[in-house]
């Protein structure tokens, strides 16, 4: 090659890598700047310490060969490592006739329809052992051959390439962090103020609120237990912010909200390549907390292997993202909550033992709205104040009578109930000055019962006249059931069970396994 044309190489070569700072940017760009150098395949990857085992993060070939992500390989007689350990570019030419190539590069290289292997090091000043490996066709190793100093050059490229390619993405890290924390100060700043955000009349909450405090200057596995609607959450966040952990995030899950398919990725991340659609690299929750609090709710709908994947979380304080081989050391303090006995879950086989345990450190009971008669008041004018400045309607009082319905009612939905009913009452008042006993709706849920089955499974007690069965979750289970009877066990689509019963099919499916109903029984029947 001429000087004019490395000169025009090196360029494009820096033009390309720098327009996509990105490794797969970089990847791409060169591959396409270096065609007209022979190069049919690139590889860029990063080598351990030792030089003991490589990881491939990118590797693109001409012929439309996809790029992976991740992939780890043996070292031991690669041509990487005698270039990474001697510090300069090395040129191999594949062996002809029945000789079988002499490192994993050339095997690679060979399937290709390579000649020629041109392993170039990165070498950071801090250490990293970085590389590239080229694959070429005959005439491209002969041009490389023939053109001295070159390769150097091509090395002293890619090494700035894919240190500005690390910068990008700790850069990004770190703004996606920082937009995190944002909003969690933020949220915490609307939630501060002179009053407690807690209301705790009662003895019950109290003990909770005292145990919280004490628990949160340790960094201990917290289970917190309670009905849905009890406060929960509230609970978490308070041991987030008395801990030493508060000026680092705070983030939740419910983990009874979203499919097995889906839980893991939100959870420990995904590599791209790891399933279908997954296109990029998802960074977890896992690591997006690192340094802060995790909050684990419904923890008991956890699947089998979301399970083990958390215990080693626990115990070794690393994962590993779905379909990455890399282990990721995390700093996280979890918090678990549920409203099941996880007891029960555990002697069923449902729930791993050895997980239980580790989530049961320090456990925290919430007591449901209907023992706690003390607190409905003060909550009840707390929430009727928010919503009324929240919704911009008149400040109303709760009338005596109002107050006694409240009082009478045991609230099956705990607090999240008494927030709905009293935000429908102030919008019925219309812009009265006082809530009165009639604004307040509160009848017990309302069942179809021409969709349940008369004999609910597993009891012998029929349904009364007015549709209600001896507890509710009979009448929940004999309408799942009568639903899946319909549709065969269909769950999903406008014809599944789930949109007859007017519910997401996800709810569905936790309400189901909270019931152990098995669909299978109904498919097909």
């Amino acid at each position: 090659m001429t000087q004019s044309e490395i000169l025009e190489l090196v360029a494009d070569l820096i033009e390309a890598t720098l327009a996509s700072p990105t490794r797969r940017g970089i990847a791409r760009g060169s591959l396409d700047a270096l065609a007209p150098l022979g190069v049919i395949a690139l590889e860029l990857g990063w080598a351990d310490a030792k030089l003991g085992r490589a990881r491939v993060v990118e590797a693109i070939a001409r012929d439309g060969g996809a790029s992976v992500t991740e992939t780890r390989r043996r070292l031991a007689g690669s041509r990487v490592t005698a270039a990474l350990r001697a510090g300069r570019p090395e040129l191999t030419t594949l062996p002809t006739g029945r000789r079988r190539p002499i490192s994993p590069e050339h095997r690679r290289a060979a399937r290709r329809g390579a000649r020629a292997v041109a392993v170039l090091p990165i070498l950071d000043p801090t250490g990293g052992a970085g590389f590239a490996v080229l694959h070429l066709d005959a005439r491209g190793g002969r041009a490389l051959a023939a053109t001295d100093g070159l390769l150097p050059l091509l090395a002293t490229v890619f090494r700035v390439a894919t240190r500005a390619g690390r910068l990008v993405e700790r850069v990004a890290g770190l703004s996606r962090r920082a937009i995190e924390e944002t909003t969690e100060l933020r949220r915490r700043l609307e939630d501060s103020g002179d009053r407690e955000p807690i209301v705790a009349r009662s003895a019950s909450m109290r003990a909770a609120l005292e145990a919280a405090d004490l628990v949160a200057g340790h960094d201990v596995t917290v289970l917190i237990r309670g009905e849905s609607g009890t406060g929960k959450e509230l609970i978490a966040r308070r041991i987030h912010e008395r801990s030493a952990r508060r000026g680092r995030p705070f983030l939740r899950v419910n983990a009874g909200a979203l499919p097995e398919t889906l839980l893991e990725t939100e959870l420990f991340g995904h590599e791209r390549g790891a399933f279908t659609g997954a296109t990029g690299r998802h960074v977890g929750l896992f690591e997006r907390s690192d340094g802060g609090t995790l909050l684990l709710d419904e923890v008991a709908e956890l699947a089998p292997a979301a399970q083990v994947r958390l215990l080693r979380v626990l115990q070794e304080g690393e994962l590993h993202r779905v379909g990455g081989e890399e282990p990721i050391r995390v700093d996280v303090r979890v918090l678990a909550a549920t409203h099941r006995p996880l007891e029960e879950l555990v002697a069923s086989g449902s729930f791993r033992e050895d997980l239980f345990y580790r989530l049961d450190v320090f456990p925290i009971r919430l007591a449901p709205l209907r023992d706690r008669p003390d607190d409905v008041a003060p909550l009840a004018e707390r929430i009727v104040a928010e919503t009324s400045a929240r919704l911009g309607l008149p400040r109303a009082q709760i009338g005596r009578a109002a107050m006694g319905r409240l009082l009478a009612h045991r609230f099956p939905g705990n607090v999240r109930e008494l927030q709905n009913v009293l935000e429908r009452a102030l919008i019925l008042c219309r812009g009265r000055r006082e809530i009165e006993a009639a604004d307040l709706d509160l009848a017990p849920p309302r069942i179809d019962a021409t969709r349940i089955d008369p004999t609910p499974r597993g009891t012998g007690a029929p349904l009364g006249s007015d549709g209600a069965t001896a507890t509710l979750d009979d009448a929940i289970r004999a309408a799942i059931e009568a639903a899946l009877r319909a549709t065969g066990g269909k769950l999903y689509g406008d014809d599944g069970a789930a949109a007859q019963l007017g519910v997401r099919p996800t709810t569905l499916q936790g309400k189901m396994r909270r019931l152990a109903i098995d669909r299978t029984a109904f498919v097909g029947r």
